[in-house]
């Protein structure tokens, strides 16, 4: 298996690689081109020595990874995305081991610890877990068409509370300011600058 690290024309195969990979596992897309974008802006990610694509004979990706500092002080974030579960352990065992090598260089200590997002039921999840890799925490994802719902009116604010849209720079920094509040306490959260509310608007 030959690789090479990750450059900046290379986000749009990285956007269809995640597309493939998701699709497969989930029967739908997921990440967004803004996802696969702050993904290789993350702080403290080094493109040319943290990240590596492998393709395939047909000249489309078909794995990613990454190791990155993480959010949270003192921990390291993963990420290992395989195209279809078709020779996923040849191809997902030299880089589960490539981020071995590079924890060991990054954590800046023994027992730092390493976060890997994987989808349901993803190629790699037996040899993940054979390699020392375990299950913290599990999410589930709703999703609802709104084109078929018919909503309620809604109710009525409270006497002396105003609903309005937010119409300017100001509202926006008040809207970006509770959210940051609001979330604040989630163990994944990194706070995100106005500059970076704003650009996702």
């Amino acid at each position: 298996m030959q690789g090479r690290a990750v450059n900046e024309s290379d986000i749009e195969a990285i956007f269809n690689l995640f597309g493939r990979a998701e699709h497969a596992a989930t029967g739908r897309r997921e990440a967004t081109r803004a996802d696969v974008s702050d993904l290789l802006a993350s702080p403290g990610l080094d493109m040319a020595s943290r990240t590596m694509v492998v393709e395939s004979k047909d000249g489309r990706l078909s794995a990613f990874v990454a190791l990155h500092p993480a959010s949270q002080a003192g921990q390291l974030r993963a990420h290992l995305i395989l195209a279809s579960a078709d020779g996923a352990a040849d191809t997902a065992r030299p880089l589960l081991h490539l981020l071995d090598e590079w924890v060991l260089r990054d954590a800046p200590h023994a027992d730092t610890p390493v976060t890997m997002f994987q989808l349901p039921n993803c190629p790699a999840h037996d040899l993940m877990a054979a390699e020392g890799w375990s299950i913290v925490r599990s999410y589930t994802r709703l999703s609802i068409d709104l084109d078929t719902i018919e909503f309620p009116e809604p109710a009525q604010p409270p006497l002396g509370v105003r609903l309005r849209p937010a119409v300017d720079d100001q509202d926006l920094r008040a809207v970006h300011s509770v959210l940051e509040d609001a979330l604040a306490g989630h163990w994944n959260h990194r706070r995100r600058t106005f500059a970076e509310f704003d650009r996702d608007q």
